[in-house]
């Protein structure tokens, strides 16, 4: 069976027991006591769920259904297409939530726009989602990574207090960062408005700090080429 035809028929499989199992309004399917069996079209393929009981446990013939390799992924895919249900890990689920959660907002004219915009931001989950990014509650937390920090040696490129050094095309440029010492938790906040061109010809440093920002963080002791940071995106 090719790759398609098998991607077909496990879709058509899955699509088969679900709706059998919901409301029994499609029932290509044969069900005994202790086994559940679904053909594929035209007889392409087919499978035997096999459930312990005297009757048919519909509980568990899903449950036996999503641990099945061939079935599970067929069946995640049709209850996203023909019922707008998607497992919480999938990128599909943010997809349809930007997509299909609201109706499209207009640009104009004005009063419909903002209309359209606060009733979707007043939805349930629009809502709970805004809230949980406001605060910055997962999965919208602060997220840090370890990194190195350096100092330019040419003394026109040295940041002054309170602003960085970064690279241009990295993910730092233009943020609001907090830079940590993880040896004694000293931390500094700046912001990343200088730059330097990032190539593979040499190693660059995650950020470049002014003379005071390192003293801080680092206090009187000799400053190495590299030092370990932990850098964190608040804005």
């Amino acid at each position: 069976m090719s790759k398609e035809i098998g991607i077909f028929v496990a879709g058509a499989m899955a699509g088969a027991l679900v709706l059998f199992l919901v409301g029994n309004q499609f029932s290509p399917v044969s069900p005994t006591k202790t086994q559940f069996k679904v053909t594929g079209p035209k007889g392409n393929g087919s499978i035997e769920l096999n459930v312990e009981g005297e009757s048919i446990d519909y509980e568990k013939i899903l449950e036996t259904m999503f641990s099945n390799d061939f079935l599970r992924p067929a069946a995640a895919g049709w209850l996203a297409e023909k019922q707008g249900l998607y497992n919480i890990d999938r990128e599909e689920l943010a997809t349809a939530i930007a997509t299909k959660l609201c109706e499209p907002i207009p640009q104009e004219p004005l009063n419909v726009r903002l209309a359209k915009g606060r009733a979707c931001a007043e939805k349930l989950l629009a809502a709970r989602l805004r809230e949980l990014a406001l605060k910055r509650r997962p999965p919208f937390h602060h997220v840090g990574k370890e990194g190195k920090m350096g100092y330019p040696s040419i003394a026109e490129h040295r940041p002054r207090a309170g602003f960085a050094n970064v690279c241009r095309h990295g993910d730092y440029y233009g943020r609001r960062l907090q830079i940590v010492n993880p040896q004694n938790g000293e931390l500094v906040e700046v912001q990343a408005d200088g730059h330097y061109n990032c190539t593979p010809a040499t190693t660059f440093p995650d950020v470049q700090l002014g003379v005071k920002d390192i003293e801080r963080l680092l206090g009187n002791r000799p400053l190495q080429e590299l030092e370990n940071v932990i850098v964190v995106p608040i804005d």
